[in-house]
């Protein structure tokens, strides 16, 4: 199988397996609550092929089972996903050399599970273009089989099952931060960054808590490593 796969994909695939068995669970869930909110298996389907988002389209949904405006839905999708305007900064110097095409491809696909692999890869050396598309990919498609999958099998299943699969998402963040903390370092950043996202969320903050908190953190880190250079 090796000689027809370009060389990437295989540890693509494999880098993967995390996010395909978190995905089809939690794009299950997200999709019998959608068709519980009113909205068409289609229009569930074409939502989670355009927008790709899981934090976002719950939350869209939930909204829109308050009959909330949609301008205050917009608005609070948007701030949901200012944090990856930080993944795109950290990733943006990796990619000067690939095509238009692939980038858009690419960033369209950067979601926070395929973030946390491409990070660690980032870590540990160059991004590799083949790896990193088709962790984005198999992201993509995954999500889009488990939306399928949940509108079929929505009207089947009793709204407490619906959210008893909730617990696929903090699962699979918990996988890969255990792959990512690999050292004593980044297990101590994570564990900062996790506290103080609580304590901010405490205050009030909300969404915002984990977009401070990470600003916090990296902001410490990248003046802690600029001050060993000069030291």
């Amino acid at each position: 199988m090796r000689s027809f796969l370009k060389p990437g994909i295989l540890s693509g695939l494999k880098r993967s397996i995390p996010i395909l068995l978190g995905y089809i669970p939690v794009a299950i869930a997200f999709a019998i609550l959608a068709l519980k909110a009113g909205l068409s298996p289609m229009l569930t389907i074409f939502m989670s092929a355009t927008v790709f988002a899981g934090a976002s389209q719950f939350i869209a949904v939930e909204l829109l089972s308050n009959d909330i405006g949609y301008g205050i839905i917009l608005a609070t999708t948007l701030i949901v996903n200012l944090r990856h305007l930080l993944m795109s900064f950290y990733i943006s110097p990796h990619l000067q050399h690939w095509r238009w095409l692939d980038i858009y491809i690419f960033c369209f696909g950067l979601t926070d599970e395929a973030f946390a692999l491409h990070s660690s890869q980032i870590t540990d050396g160059e991004l590799l273009k083949t790896e990193a598309m088709t962790i984005n990919i198999i992201g993509y498609g995954t999500w889009i089989f488990g939306t399928v999958l949940g509108v079929l099998v929505g009207q089947l299943l009793m709204g407490n099952q619906a959210i008893a699969l909730d617990f696929a998402l903090p699962a699979m963040f918990i996988v890969l931060l255990v792959l990512i903390a690999n050292s004593l370092k980044k297990l101590v950043v994570a564990i900062i960054a996790g506290c103080i996202a609580i304590a901010i969320n405490l205050t009030g903050f909300g969404q915002w808590s984990v977009l401070l908190a990470t600003i916090f953190v990296a902001t410490i880190g990248l003046g802690i490593d600029r001050w060993k250079m000069k030291s």
